[in-house]
């Protein structure tokens, strides 16, 4: 494994780490909602890193 490759996850890794279904991590990314690679015609990664700041992006703060 390359150095690059060692923070990119794939489907099963984001839909568990957003708790969501496989089904819908390929939703969103059809619909261009959260941020991927395609290094080849069929694979389809994620840089943890770029999830994670999806995630923080989306976090609703409770008023002070």
């Amino acid at each position: 494994m390359r150095a690059s490759d060692e923070n990119l996850i794939d489907v099963n890794e984001v839909a568990a780490l957003l708790g969501i279904a496989r089904k819908t991590v390929y939703g969103l990314v059809q619909e261009r909602k959260i941020p991927y690679i395609k290094p080849t015609r069929m694979t389809l990664r994620f840089r943890r890193t770029d999830i994670e700041a999806w995630l923080e992006t989306r976090t609703i703060r409770p008023r002070d």
